[in-house]
Formats: C-alpha cells, structure tokens, sequence
C-alpha cells in the first residue's frame, strides 16, 4: 500500500509537503504511511483517497478475484452475525464490491436485518416478495439462479443474498447426496464481487459444511465473557478437517475477541489466555495487543432487526484496521 501511495501522488506531480496540507495531515504522518513505519486508519485512508482523487480501494491491494470470509463459530450469542455486518459495511465503505451470504438458515437474523432498514413501503414488499421466492436455498435446489437471488437495497450497495423459514430443512434435503458438501460452492461460482461475507450457524451441520467449501478466510468470533478453551479447540478441529479434507484453499484462520455482550468492565484473563495459547492467529495492533472489539451497546435492539450498523468510532476503527491485516 505504502509504495501504491507514494506512486499515484507522483504521478499527480505532488509533493509530500502539498498532499499533507491538501489532506490536513501532518507531514511527518503522510510520509509514515509512505515508507510502510505505520499502518493508516481507515479515516486517513480517507483523506489521502480524497486528496489524491481517487477511491479508497485504490490504495489497497486489488484481490483480482473474488475472496469469501466465512464468520465461524459452534454456538451462538458471540457476535457472529454482529461482526459480520460491520465488516461487511466496514469493506462496503472502502469502496469494494460487498456480497453477503446469510447462511444461519435456523435464525436468519442477517435478512431481518437488511429487511427491517427497508423505509419505502413499496421497496420493502418487493424485496420482501423476491426473497421469499428466491433465496440461498432456492438457488441451490435449482428453483432460482444466482441472478435472481441477489437482493439490492437503495440503502446500501450491499448486495444480499438471504435465507427464510422453510417447510423443508435443508439439511434434510442433500443428506446423503454426492457432493452434497460442495453444492453451494458450486451454486456461486459464478458470483462476481470483490468480497463474500458469510453468516454461519452457530452449531456444526451440513451447512456449516456449506460455508467451510466457499472460505478463503475464516473469521472466529470469541466472546471473551462466554470463552472456552475447549470449545475454540473443538471449532479449530472442525476448520483444519475442511482445510484437509474438503477445502485447500481455505488458506487463513482468524480470531476476533470482543465483549460485546459482556456487562463485565474486563475480562483480562480471558484475552490473556487466548493470547498464549492463540496468538498465531490473531491480529495485533502496532503496540503488539489483540485486536479486540470492546463495546456491548452497539448492538443494542440487533436481535430485533433494529440495532444500528454504525458501531462506536472505536469499534469502527478496530475492526478496521482488523480488515486492513486480514486484505
């Protein structure tokens, strides 16, 4: 990123000192950047695409092809689907082509949120319409092609592609059919977007399965209150037999701590514990601490569908600059 700055401001005829002032940033800070001593914010991310005239996804590496995150755990009320709203957003808002996949087939929070942020009446009943004819498990029992399932909100250029209530359970439906596992890899191979972020159940099924076949990444989110050292060791096991068995290409596993839905001011010896026995996988900031997403309000009325996408400006910038490690 650093030299890709460096590069489009030269070829603007710009010097440091100018681009600084033209950003409102301080010399010593664009020239930081510049040389890679320090990773920018997202908000100076920002000022630097704006000063340079470009979008943000400009100064980040190009993917080239589409990169699926799967947000992964084995129970829920960890800020699964929390998490990967805001990311979503959080990649949305950098400039980047954003599908998300709800895969939590029993709970569906996912699409009622992006329902429930529908304001025009007649949007609403249209998108509502579509969705219950064309969804994840229409378009792979072949009812719906991928065209038809994805949803697009004026809202947002989030594109969605959502989950309802069936009559059939769709773990019943392709048990003990070949390849069953791959099915909906298959379904969206031909989806073209810059990142796929997927919801999962929070229980090990088949379609868990589903997610672990599509994943570049896999996300777990750890709710330091709720943490478990077996339960992590029993999500790990499940991921390394996808990456051998099933999906090579799942290439990077995450950890997110948070205690967003912790009433408990620490939880020190949680983080501590995860970090000596997981630290390989989490993200650290410059000061050598896990990332960790800390505040519980922000997902106040959420399992109503009515909770905000706007984390606190704190959160906002952990989790983005969790996003800018992980890209």
């Amino acid at each position: 990123m650093d030299t890709l700055i460096k590069r489009i401001r030269e070829q603007q005829g710009l010097s440091i000192s100018k681009s600084s002032k033209m950003s409102q940033m301080s010399y010593a800070q664009w020239e930081r950047i510049e040389t890679g001593d320090v990773s920018p914010t997202l908000k100076s991310l920002h000022k630097i695409a704006k000063t340079l005239s470009v979008p943000v996804k400009a100064l980040l590496p190009d993917t080239h092809q589409r990169e699926t995150w799967i947000f992964f755990a084995l129970k829920g009320g960890v800020g699964k689907t929390t998490l990967s709203l805001i990311c979503a957003k959080i990649l949305s808002d950098m400039g980047y082509d954003v599908v998300y996949l709800d895969n939590d087939f029993s709970q569906a929070s996912a699409t009622l949120w992006f329902i429930n942020q529908i304001q025009d009446r007649d949007e609403g009943q249209k998108i509502y319409e579509q969705l219950l004819e064309h969804n994840i498990f229409s378009l792979m029992t072949g009812k719906s092609t991928l065209a038809q399932s994805l949803l697009s909100f004026s809202k947002t250029p989030i594109r969605l592609i959502g989950s309802v209530a069936e009559e059939e359970d769709p773990k019943k439906k392709f048990q003990g059919e070949p390849g069953s596992d791959r099915i909906q890899m298959i379904r969206l191979e031909p989806l073209k977007c810059d990142y796929l972020i997927v919801d999962t159940p929070g229980e090990f099924t088949d379609i868990s399965n589903w997610s672990l076949a599509l994943a570049d990444k896999a996300i777990i989110p750890v709710d330091l209150e709720m943490f478990s050292l077996g339960t992590l060791s029993l999500v790990f096991s499940k991921i390394q037999k996808a990456q051998q068995f099933l999906n090579p290409n799942l290439n990077s596993i995450f950890i997110l701590p948070n205690k967003m839905k912790s009433q408990r001011d620490n939880c020190h010896f949680a983080l501590e514990t995860l970090k000596k026995n997981y630290e390989e996988f989490m993200v650290l900031d410059d000061k050598g601490h896990p990332v960790t997403v800390n505040d519980h309000a922000d997902i106040s009325n959420f399992s109503a569908g009515t909770g905000t996408l706007y984390p606190s400006s704190k959160n906002y910038q952990l989790l983005s600059n969790f996003i800018q490690r992980l890209i």
